[in-house]
Parts: structure tokens; C-alpha cells; sequence
């Protein structure tokens, strides 16, 4: 029987000096950890020319074999079918099983991609589908890796994985050998000295636009609440989405590792941190009288850093229009600009779940602080976040935020209450008795915010796999609400524009049972030479309004320090 070829490699190359010397390679997806002190945020994967890939839009769903098989099967290189995406999934993944491999603590080969916030009208079908599509984007997109890179930087060591695997589920040796020769060549290479950055030119902080206006979104607050007093639900999470011009990339010196150029960042005004997010009204835009105003400024020492803007809501399909499509933009550059966006938002806002994912026409970037499901063989587990507070450069002042946050009574009972939900979600999957929550409100920092975070984990029933684990439990319900279901109606009536890949999820399903999925939170989308950034908040009985927008913007700041140009 062939086993995956396992083999570790002493290598310069860190994941990011990977992505760059993959540039220009298909479908080439980084998932990075910035904490490594934690069991399921340990590896960092580099993956780069699936296979198979597959998308969906709607029930309509596009398989593409991007290399024929070696055992001579005849097979069209374009399918297109209709449709349930999670159904045609889950046929895919059960041709590519490595169930009697060698139990190891990352997957062996897998698929590895993004699963949108809108697959869940496929896993609850009643759901109607309000919210439009204004990116166009798929509802997902997976590639099926036979081979991969790992990073383990508790040991600080380097692994080749190469299963063999064919798009018809057959495994050939020389398969295997040819991508282990194939990593092993490009891990022989230097790192690249040259990099790319983020043009200190060509971006405006003033042209940052939301698709609602302030006013709006706490209107939808009050909305929410009326439903939450009439008995609907307890709870509903309500987002709006930033927009901004993508920075062009242009070649200029190493930018480094994410840590290197956050030094680089500290001689320049976002140095030591943002500040405070400060909500203010101003007129000092010249627009037209029909345009809608409102901005905010991220300031420190009393400096504002950045307005933000409105889009106009004329009549324009319900205010979904935010920036014009960039003119200037290519495929090429516009991947180099998102990587190079990446690298700037991992550096000011590290997290354990960051992602980059090219994903040809557009790029996703992902710094998420929220794990969705980790499996390994029949154990899952899942840890929500509730209840958010910025952070601060006074440690006296952040000492202050983090006792608000953990004695807020508003902030536990959102939290128990999504605890609870996804307890319930669990348990139709797992064996009778064996979900617990060891954690309960447990105090977590990043580098803008503090979060309270539970653990809830169980042991898997022998008839689910872990892809019927995850479509059961998607979307997840710390991003949506309770009762789940109409929670989610709720937010197709109060949300105008579909969420794309916000609030779905990013990560992978392993071939050998070993599978990790991030809530797909603080996380942009690169597109048509647009960045887009979707932020929300969690919305109670007693939530204030203005305050839940305070908190959207609270989560923006990170995203809003890696689009500002240095001064």
C-alpha cells in the first residue's frame, strides 16, 4: 500500500518567503499562526497547484481538474452541475479518504479554501435569500491538494507532505516523488531579498467608505432589539462592510518576516499601537447634498489617522454601491497588493487563525482571533468569542478595559447564550454525554482587542464525518445569533448586501481526519482592485446602539493601521 511521503527539510525559508517565491503559482493558500503556544495554532500550511478545485454560486457548481490523472483516467477537465454545494462536496471528499494512515497532528493533503456566510441557505434550504451579491463573488471556492508544506514552530522544524493523490482518488509513486521534488527545489532556494510593498502614494485615508451610514446601523440596532423584545430572539450578530481602494504594490526593499516590518511601522504615526476609536460627525467633505456623512477618527496623542465615509444611498440599490471599481488595476498586482496587505495586517494585528488565499480573479485576507471547529479523528472542538474592548497602550487603562469586559453582565450572558447554542450544535453530532465546555469566559488579548472566549468539545459519532460536522454546525453561532435560524432571517432583513466570505469559514478539511476551520472574521476581501472589510457586533436586550457601533469600529482597527500609509 503507498504511504504519504513524509519528509523533513532544514530550510531558510519562513511561510511568508514561501508565498513569495510561489507568486504567480495557482491557488496558492497560506494558513499562518501567530500563537504557538497553542496546541491547534502550532502549524502554520503553505498548499499552492491543487488538483481539483471547486466553487459554487447559488446551487450552480464548477468542478475543474487542473491535472489529468496518472493512472490514464479519462476525465473532463470542466464539470458544471447543479445543485447542493454541500452535497457535491462531500461526494469529492469521499474519493480522496486516507483513513488508514498514520495518525500525525496535521492533515495529509486536504481541501483547503473558504466556505462563504451564504452556504447556509444549502444547510437550512427555508432560509430565503435576500441580501445581493454585489461582489459576485462565489459562495466558495476549495482546492484539493495532494502535497503541502508545514511549518511546526514549536520545534521550529520544516515538513514535506506528498500523498500521490489524482483527481479520481487513485495514489501513484510518481505522483508522490514528483511534488516532494518540487517542494524540495523551491525549499533549496534563498528567500527572495526584493519584495514588494504597498505604494506610500497612491492611497487617500479619506476615500474609506461604509455601505450604511452611522444612523443606519443603529437603526438596524433598534430594529434588532424590537424583535429580540417580542420573543424572536435573544440575540443576532449585525455587521456592515468598509471599503477602500486596494494599495497598488510597487518593487521596493525587503519588507522582512510580519514582526520585521511592524518595526519598520513603528517610525511612522501608527508607531506603539492605534488609539482609541473615537466616533465623530464632520462636514468637511465636499460632497453632494445627497450624499450621506459620517467618519470616524483612530486617534493617539490627539491626532486623527482617519476619516471614513459614507457611500451615497441615492436610490442605488439600497446604498450597496461604496467606491467605484478601481481602473487601473491588474490581475498580477492586485494579488502582490493583497500579499503585501496581508503581511501588513499580520504585523498589526497578529493572530492565531491569519489566512491568505489567492484566489485567482480576487484574494482573501484573514487575520481571525476565532477558532470554528478543530477536529482530529472523533474529538472536536469549538471556542466562541463574545463580548469585545480595545485595547490600550496605557497598561493601567487596558488593566481597567479587561475588568469592564470580564465583569459586564451584558458580555457573559451574550456569551453563555452562544455557548449554549453551539453545546446544542454539537450534541447532534457527537456521542450522548461527552460535550463539555472546560472554558467558560475566558479572558483572551490580540494586538487591538480583548475578547471573552469559551472551549466546547466532544467526541464525534462513528457515523459523522468531519465534513457532515462541519456543514451541520455552519454557520457558526457566534456570528449569527440565537435560535440560530431566525437569527439568520433577521439579518437578511436588516443587511442590504450579502456577506460574501465574512462569517463563513477559512481553513481545511484534512484526507486523514485532521481538519481546522476559523470563523472568517477580520478578514478582507481583494477584489477589482478594491479591498472590502466586513465588522459587526453581537446585539442584545440591553445592548446600546451607539455603543455596538463603537465596538464594529474597535474591530476595524487593525485593518484600518495595515491600509494607512505610512507618513
Amino acid at each position: 500500500m503507498l504511504r504519504p511521503l513524509i519528509q523533513e527539510i532544514a530550510t531558510a525559508h519562513t511561510p511568508e518567503s514561501m508565498v513569495d517565491a510561489l507568486q504567480g503559482h495557482e491557488g496558492v493558500v497560506l494558513l499562518r499562526t501567530s500563537a504557538f503556544d497553542s496546541g491547534s495554532a502550532r502549524y502554520s500550511l503553505v498548499v499552492a497547484q491543487p488538483f481539483l478545485t471547486f466553487s459554487s454560486l447559488g446551487s450552480g457548481c464548477e468542478i475543474v481538474v487542473n491535472r489529468p490523472p496518472d493512472s490514464g483516467t479519462a476525465m473532463p477537465r470542466h464539470q458544471r452541475q447543479f445543485g447542493n454545494p454541500w452535497h457535491v462536496l462531500e461526494s469529492l471528499m469521499s474519493r480522496f479518504e486516507l483513513l488508514d494512515e498514520i495518525d500525525l497532528p496535521f492533515p495529509l493533503g486536504g481541501a483547503f479554501g473558504f466556505w462563504g456566510y451564504d452556504l447556509k441557505n444549502f444547510t437550512e434550504p427555508k432560509l430565503p435569500r435576500r441580501a445581493i451579491n454585489d461582489l459576485e463573488l462565489p459562495d466558495c471556492q476549495v482546492g484539493f491538494y495532494d502535497s503541502l508544506m508545514v511549518f511546526d514552530h514549536r520545534l521550529n522544524t520544516t515538513f514535506v507532505v506528498s500523498t500521490g493523490l489524482n483527481a479520481d482518488g487513485s495514489r501513484t509513486e510518481k505522483r508522490a516523488t514528483e511534488q516532494l521534488e518540487w517542494w524540495r527545489s523551491l525549499l533549496a532556494t534563498l528567500p527572495s531579498e526584493n519584495r514588494t510593498e504597498l505604494s506610500r502614494s497612491h492611497f487617500n485615508p479619506a476615500d474609506v467608505a461604509s455601505n450604511v451610514s452611522r444612523e443606519a446601523f443603529i437603526s438596524a440596532v433598534a430594529r434588532a432589539q424590537e424583535f429580540i423584545r417580542a420573543g424572536d430572539i435573544y440575540q443576532v450578530n449585525l455587521s456592515h462592510r468598509l471599503t477602500a481602494k486596494l494599495p497598488v504594490a510597487e518593487n521596493s526593499s525587503k519588507i522582512g518576516s510580519p514582526s520585521e516590518f511592524l518595526n519598520r511601522l513603528e517610525s511612522s504615526s501608527l508607531a506603539g499601537g492605534v488609539g482609541r476609536v473615537t466616533p465623530v460627525r464632520t462636514a468637511a467633505d465636499s460632497v453632494d447634498s445627497t450624499d450621506q456623512i459620517d467618519s470616524f477618527s483612530i486617534t493617539k496623542a490627539q491626532r486623527t489617522i482617519l476619516p471614513l465615509r459614507v457611500a451615497r444611498s441615492d436610490g442605488e440599490r439600497a446604498g450597496v454601491r461604496c467606491l467605484p471599481k478601481s481602473q487601473d488595476h491588474e490581475q498580477g498586482s492586485s494579488s502582490a497588493a493583497a500579499w503585501n496587505l496581508f503581511l501588513r495586517l499580520t504585523a498589526v494585528s497578529p493572530a492565531p487563525f491569519s489566512a491568505y488565499l489567492d484566489c485567482g480573479d480576487f484574494q482573501l485576507v484573514s487575520s481571525s482571533p476565532e477558532q470554528f471547529l478543530r477536529m482530529s479523528g472523533a474529538q472536536i472542538v469549538t471556542r466562541p468569542i463574545k463580548g469585545t474592548r480595545p485595547r490600550d497602550a496605557d497598561p493601567t487603562r487596558d488593566a481597567l478595559l479587561a475588568y469592564e469586559l470580564q465583569t459586564s453582565a451584558k458580555e457573559h450572558a451574550e456569551l453563555v447564550m452562544i455557548t449554549d447554542l453551539l453545546r446544542n450544535d454539537l450534541g447532534k453530532i457527537c456521542d450522548y454525554g461527552t460535550v463539555q465546555t472546560p472554558e467558560l469566559a475566558r479572558l483572551e488579548r490580540f494586538a487591538q482587542v480583548q475578547h471573552l472566549v469559551s472551549t466546547v468539545e466532544g467526541r464525534l459519532r462513528r457515523d459523522v464525518t468531519h465534513f457532515a460536522a462541519f456543514a451541520s454546525c455552519f454557520p457558526g453561532g457566534s456570528i449569527t445569533g440565537a435560535p440560530k435560524f431566525r437569527a439568520m432571517e433577521i439579518i437578511d432583513e436588516l443587511e442590504p448586501i450579502s456577506r460574501g466570505p465574512y462569517t463563513g469559514a477559512i481553513g481545511y478539511l484534512g484526507f486523514n481526519r485532521e481538519s481546522q476551520l476559523s470563523i472568517a472574521i477580520r478578514t478582507a476581501v481583494c477584489h477589482d482592485g478594491l479591498v472590502h472589510f466586513n465588522v459587526g457586533a453581537g446585539i442584545v436586550a440591553d445592548s446600546n446602539p451607539e455603543s455596538e457601533y463603537e465596538e464594529t469600529l474597535a474591530k476595524a482597527r487593525g485593518f484600518m493601521a495595515a491600509i494607512s500609509k505610512p507618513v
